[in-house]
């Protein structure tokens, strides 16, 4: 396939505006059906549903773990209520770009 497929998307217009719609992508790279559903919701998550997109993607991520890589995976997600805002604490980023450091101070940068 070496042209564009121009063609109206059926239902919404999350994807009109982008360079290059989500199914090409997919077509042209042989993407699989898990592989595809990742790439729809990670392109559209900003236009249509946002967090609930992108955890759709995470969970099509595990089942590639799970299916093509026999991997176990429990992972947990929080509702977005219970989740805090990141707060930056300039003193523990500081700390922790020591060029040289002292075990002590490895083991607390790691723990931020």
């Amino acid at each position: 396939m070496s042209e564009t497929i121009n063609r109206e998307q059926i239902g919404s217009a999350h994807y009109q505006d982008d360079a290059i719609q989500p199914v090409e992508y997919i077509w042209r790279n042989g993407l699989d059906f898990f592989e595809g559903n990742v790439v729809k919701y990670v392109t559209r998550h900003r236009k249509r549903s946002g967090r609930q997109d992108i955890i759709k993607a995470l969970d099509y991520c595990v089942m590639i773990l799970e299916y093509e890589y026999r991997t176990a995976v429990d992972i947990e997600i929080a509702p977005s209520a219970a989740v805090p805002p990141p707060i930056f604490n300039q003193q523990a980023a500081e700390a922790c770009t020591v060029v040289e450091e002292t075990e002590e101070e490895a083991e607390s940068c790691g723990s931020q």
